[in-house]
């Protein structure tokens, strides 16, 4: 007999020996499943409590609420964006404790408590599915959703507010996942059809990632089910014929929001789709080595862009990545809950990391959700392990390795001038991280300290504009201003822009070199506006001039 035949009669044998018995059942609250979210929440908060008062910091001053212009007595305001759903939660943090953020943090605690518990639930369900005895799913489900809780990698998501958006997605998704897998092998029924529908629709109005769901579902039911895809369709007929229209709405409007957007989408400044695709077989592999081993973490990696297919191994990574998807593919009967755990991690992750571009390459909040896919894998060896106290010591051993790496990296998270010391020590050469820890300097009104900790910035770092414009900033703060106007001057001469001119502009001004600083103005005005910076210094501009025009008319009144 041939390998392949002798496959197909194990997995035959394999599906006649099932018990009858094993069935997934609907699993009611109770104690239980209320002593496993309390104890989520208790460990969440004695990780995370470090970073419970983070002020707002990196893209958390970008999201619109921060604006001090934002009408926030309208709750219409806040559910006018893409993200309704995630904003509302926003406004519920504002409306306990207003800018102080200690809510904000706190209520992402709880719902990384409650997505945890909902991960508890799909691991025992899917594992029930697979046949794998009561016990043995319980012990394992938990362990899967220790890890899930705890794994340094989710640190990023829960402790920064702007990436409370992985949390809302993460938990209408988790839920979405735990209805759908509860459905029995007869198919899926209306009612519970339209309970997907309802949180499927929640998942995209938290984050657009989520559009990919219907695909992960209509996997799942092949895979858990061991059916045909003609087979899927028909016994969820109630469920899949409308998730087509919504995912087509869904992907439809994604590609509305993408066109509009330099962060995101094709039309990212210095980055094609190929060569966001590339770099992106590299990332794959790199978020599976910190999935396994965490340590490295970097709220902003510097990572090289893979301009060829071949530059900085993006050829091999991406060999690599295929043979293990053949691989899996080919062994899904086999091993079962491995192919379900690598849908899930594979699916979750497309739509940050694929063909359309990213602003950031990397990014350790992508993670949240896939990484209960990869937890997933490791349940697999977990079910088939005969003597467990080897591994369970080493698990022991691992999730204690995490919840320190975790709360180091709340620590790290807990300020602004914590987060980027670390970013610059981790990635020295991106100048980002250097120019965010002296704004953090100055911010706190350590003026000096901004500009040493500029100073002790690498020589390549010192040869961008944006670096020489914050350090001009930081000599102005610490009122060094001749080594403050050499910053500047520095900063036009690598880089012109208006926002860079102006700043100079009004450097000179302070230094009483009004004919210099009016000649900078003039020149400055004939370049057009690229950013909010320029914007925000062409205001500044002009409402110097309206008070100066204000101030001349008064005195000559006079």
């Amino acid at each position: 007999m041939s390998k392949r035949g002798k496959v197909l009669e194990d997995v035959l044998i394999a599906e006649e020996s099932r018990p009858e018995t094993v069935r997934p059942r609907a699993i009611k609250p109770s104690w239980f499943g209320f002593a496993v979210f309390a104890g989520a929440l208790v460990l969440a908060l004695t990780l995370y409590w470090s970073s419970i008062k983070a002020p707002f910091l990196f893209d958390d001053i970008g999201l619109s609420f921060y604006q001090p212009t934002f009408p926030h007595e309208s709750l219409k305001a806040w559910l006018l964006g893409v993200r309704p759903l995630l904003f509302l939660t926003y406004w519920l943090s504002y409306q306990i404790s207003g800018r102080e953020t200690w809510s904000y943090h706190m209520i992402g605690i709880v719902i990384h408590a409650i997505n945890s518990s909902l991960a508890f639930v799909l691991f025992r369900r899917i594992l029930t599915l697979n046949a794998v005895e009561h016990r043995r799913a319980l012990v394992c489900a938990l362990i899967g959703a220790t890890i899930f809780l705890v794994h340094p990698l989710q640190s990023e998501a829960v402790a920064y507010i702007a990436g409370r958006s992985e949390l809302v997605c993460g938990l209408f998704t988790l839920a979405a996942l735990v209805v759908f897998c509860n459905a029995g092998s007869d198919g899926i029924t209306g009612k519970r059809a339209a309970v997907v529908m309802v949180l499927y629709g929640c998942a995209v109005l938290s984050k657009e990632q989520a559009a990919v769901l219907p695909a992960v579902l209509f996997g799942l039911d092949m895979a858990l089910w061991r059916r045909t895809a003609a087979q899927a369709f028909r016994r969820g007929i109630w469920l899949y014929a409308p998730l087509l229209a919504a995912g087509a709405l869904a992907v439809a409007g994604v590609a509305f929001v993408l066109t509009s957007s330099t962060t995101a989408g094709f039309r990212v400044p210095g980055m094609h789709w190929y060569e966001y695709l590339f770099t992106q077989f590299r990332i794959w592999l790199w978020y599976l080595r910190l999935a396994i081993l965490p340590v490295g973490q970097n709220a902003d990696y510097d990572v090289p862009l893979s301009h060829t297919f071949t530059e900085h191994g993006a050829a091999l990574a991406a060999l690599v990545l295929t043979g293990a998807a053949v691989w899996i593919t080919r062994a899904r009967f086999r091993y079962p809950i491995l192919f379900c755990g690598s849908l899930l991690f594979a699916a979750l992750l497309l739509p940050t990391s694929s063909v359309v571009p990213l602003q950031d390459l990397a990014a350790e909040r992508r993670m949240y959700l896939p990484l209960a896919g990869l937890v997933l894998v490791l349940l697999e060896y977990l079910t088939r392990v005969q003597r467990p106290e080897l591994p369970g010591t080493l698990l022991g051993a691992y999730v204690i390795f995490c919840c320190i790496l975790t709360q180091q990296r709340s620590a790290v998270w807990a300020s602004d001038i914590a987060l980027w010391t670390d970013v610059t020590h981790t990635a020295p050469i991106k100048v980002r991280g250097h120019t965010h820890l002296a704004y953090a300097y100055m911010r706190a009104g350590r003026c000096h300290d901004a500009v040493n900790a500029a100073g002790r910035a690498p020589s390549i770092v010192q040869d961008d504009a944006m670096f020489m414009a914050v350090l001009g900033q930081a000599y102005a703060c610490d009122h060094r201003l001749p080594e403050a106007i050499d910053a500047y001057e520095r900063a036009v001469l690598i880089g012109p822009s208006v926002g860079r001119m102006l700043a100079l502009a009004s450097v000179y001004r302070q230094a009483n070199r009004l004919a210099d600083a009016q000649v900078m103005e003039r020149q400055a005005l004939q370049y057009p506006p690229r950013d909010s910076y320029d914007e925000t210094m062409l205001r500044a501009l002009n409402s110097f001039r309206a008070r100066s025009t204000s101030s001349f008319s008064e005195k000559r009144n006079e």
